[in-house]
C-alpha cells in the first residue's frame, strides 16, 4: 500500500511541477528538436541584416557606391545625380529603376557609419557572380564617386582598398600542398 501512495504522490508532484512550469511561461514545444532546428534556420535566414543578404552584383555594387558617396558626410545633390547617371549608364537600367535602386540602397545604409570592416560580409553572397570586367568597372565607378568632391579622404581610400583586396583574394590562385 505504501508503494501505491508513493506512486500517486510522485505523479501528482509531476503534474504540479508541469503546471507550474507552464504557468511561468515555459513552453513544452521548445523541447522539440525539429522545431528548434526550424527556428534556428529561420533566424539565420530572416534575422540577419538585409545589407548582408544581397545576392545580385548590381545591388552589392550600388551599396559600395553609395557608401563611397556617404563616406565624406552627407551625399550632395551632385553626388546623387552622378550616382543616378552611373546606375543608368553602367547597370543599363531605366531612370526610374535607378532612382529606386538609389533609394533602396540609401535605406540599407541609413544606420551605418562606416562599412569598411563589413565589406566581406556584404559581398559574401554576390562576389561569386562578379565577372572580372564588372570588378574593374566597380572600382572605376568608386574612384569616380570618390574624387567628385575633391580629393579622396581616408575612409574612401580604405573602402576602395578593402574592396580591391577582397576581390584580389577571391581571384588569387589556390596553391596545393606538395
Amino acid at each position: 500500500m505504501h508503494i501505491v501512495i508513493a506512486v500517486i504522490t510522485a505523479v501528482g508532484g509531476l503534474f504540479w511541477a508541469l503546471t507550474a512550469l507552464r504557468n511561468s511561461g515555459f513552453q513544452f514545444s521548445s523541447l522539440n528538436p525539429f522545431l528548434a532546428i526550424r527556428r534556428w534556420r529561420w533566424s539565420t535566414d530572416y534575422g540577419a541584416k538585409p545589407l548582408y543578404k544581397l545576392d545580385r552584383p548590381m545591388d552589392a555594387a550600388a551599396v559600395l557606391l553609395v557608401a563611397m558617396a556617404k563616406a565624406d558626410g552627407i551625399m550632395s545633390a551632385e553626388q546623387k545625380r552622378e550616382l543616378l547617371a552611373l546606375f543608368g549608364r553602367r547597370f543599363e537600367i531605366s531612370t526610374s529603376d535607378a532612382s529606386q535602386l538609389l533609394a533602396a540602397t540609401t535605406h540599407l545604409l541609413r544606420n551605418e557609419l562606416s562599412i569598411v570592416t563589413q565589406v566581406p560580409r556584404i559581398m559574401e553572397r554576390s562576389a561569386a557572380r562578379f565577372e572580372a570586367h564588372q570588378v574593374a568597372e566597380l572600382l572605376s565607378m568608386m574612384r569616380t564617386i570618390a574624387v567628385m568632391d575633391g580629393s579622396i579622404n581616408t575612409e574612401q581610400q580604405q573602402l576602395l582598398d578593402v574592396t580591391e583586396q577582397y576581390f584580389a583574394s577571391l581571384n588569387a590562385p589556390q596553391q596545393k600542398w606538395h
